[in-house]
C-alpha cells in the first residue's frame, strides 16, 4: 500500500510540476479595450486579451493599403498586454489586431479596433486659430523584467 501511494504522489507531482511546462495553448486574441479610439497623437491600448502571449511579443494594427501602426506594448501575463500607438493622422476605420511571437507565430483579431476621426483634428478644421500642443507621455507603471 506504502509503494503504490508514494507512486501515486510522486507521478501527481510530476504530473503538477510539469503543468506550467507542457505545451501552451495556442496564441489567440480574444478581446482589445478600448476598442474604439481617436487617431490623433499617442493613444493608450489599455489592454489586449488572448492567450499564449510572452515577453518579446510584437503587436501590430493593420489596415490593407495602410502602413502598419506599431504598439508599443508591455506584455503583463500570458493572457494580457497593455500598450500605446502613436495614431497621429492614421486612416479611419477598422483596423486589424495582430501579435506576433518570437517564433513567427501570430493571431488576428479582425476589424479588432477602430480608429475615429479626432474631436480635436475636427476642432481644428473648423475654428483654424485654435493651437494645440501635442500632449506629453506620463508614464504611471514602471516594470522591471528580471
Amino acid at each position: 500500500m506504502q509503494k503504490r501511494l508514494n507512486c501515486f504522489l510522486i507521478i501527481l507531482c510530476l504530473g503538477l510540476m510539469s503543468f506550467p511546462f507542457q505545451a501552451m495553448a495556442g496564441l489567440s486574441i480574444t478581446s482589445i479595450t478600448p476598442s474604439t479610439v481617436d487617431n490623433w497623437g499617442v493613444v493608450k491600448i489599455g489592454e489586449i486579451g488572448g492567450e499564449g502571449f510572452s515577453i518579446g511579443d510584437q503587436i501590430t494594427l493593420r489596415r490593407n493599403g495602410q502602413s502598419d501602426i506599431e504598439v508599443l506594448a508591455i506584455v503583463e501575463s500570458t493572457s494580457k498586454i497593455v500598450g500605446i500607438i502613436d495614431a497621429q493622422g492614421a486612416e479611419t476605420g477598422n483596423w486589424d489586431v495582430v501579435v506576433t511571437n518570437q517564433d513567427g507565430e501570430s493571431a488576428t483579431l479582425s476589424g479588432g479596433i477602430t480608429l475615429n476621426e479626432s474631436r480635436i483634428s475636427t476642432a481644428l478644421t473648423e475654428n483654424p486659430s485654435i493651437t494645440f500642443k501635442k500632449p506629453y507621455l506620463r508614464i504611471k507603471k514602471v516594470y522591471s523584467i528580471q
